[in-house]
């Protein structure tokens, strides 16, 4: 695998970490004066299979990302957390590799609005999504934006609503509204998504791989 961006990096290419740290700090002023950049996160440890709710743990949106380009170009691979400036770290491997149908997911959460954007770009270019293995809260709305879904054999897909804290009834139903509709765009089912909803941020509710077929989370 080749890297192409580590948040909080310390590669060689000086020149490329301050672009990208210049773009992160960029992305993430508009999207708080947009007011949706929220926390959204779980520890993964806390994660149990069974399709039961697990309790939360950890803050996860300062958590760094990495990004790799594997399969000799034709996917790009996202491991940690959906902070500010990551789905345009996204949208530019992508960019960079331009045979590249497949993004990769592992992650522990991260911000409703980043994971919303990154969500969108999947579904305008036709790309394909992968849990490759914890991929709960923020990462799930990504995960949710391929075309066609899959997870490897010991994959965890975990999924819960916003962290709506502080927030007045409006904004917290702009989050709600936003969430939702990336879930729905993907074909999931309403019964699925009413639990999704349902589900409070302190918890995380990790379904079975026959429920994630039967909703249509899981397309291959």
């Amino acid at each position: 695998m080749t890297t192409i961006i580590s948040a909080n990096s310390t590669s060689k290419r000086p020149g490329r970490v301050w672009l990208w740290s210049g773009l992160a700090l960029l992305v993430g002023v508009s999207g708080l004066l947009a007011g949706d950049l929220r926390p959204f996160g779980v520890d993964a440890r806390a994660a149990l299979r069974g399709g039961r709710p697990v309790p939360f743990h950890q803050e996860t949106a300062a958590e760094p990302f990495d990004i790799q380009v594997a399969w000799h170009g034709r996917a790009v691979v996202f491991r940690g957390s959906f902070q500010r400036g990551a789905s345009e770290a996204i949208r530019h491997a992508f960019d960079a590799n331009p045979h590249a149908r497949v993004l990769q997911l592992e992650g522990p959460g991260g911000w409703v609005g980043e994971a919303v954007r990154a969500n969108q770009l999947l579904r305008e270019r036709g790309i394909e999504t992968e849990a490759i293995g914890t991929c709960f809260s923020a990462c799930s709305i990504v995960f949710a934006g391929g075309v066609k879904r899959r997870a490897v054999p010991d994959a965890q897909i975990g999924f819960h609503t916003a962290n709506y804290t502080g927030l007045d009834e409006t904004m917290a139903q702009r989050l709600q509204t936003r969430m939702r509709d990336a879930y729905a765009s993907a074909g999931f089912d309403d019964a699925f998504l009413d639990e999704i909803m349902r589900t409070p941020f302190e918890r995380m509710w990790i379904p079975e791989r026959d429920e994630l077929r039967a909703a249509g989370v899981l397309t291959d």
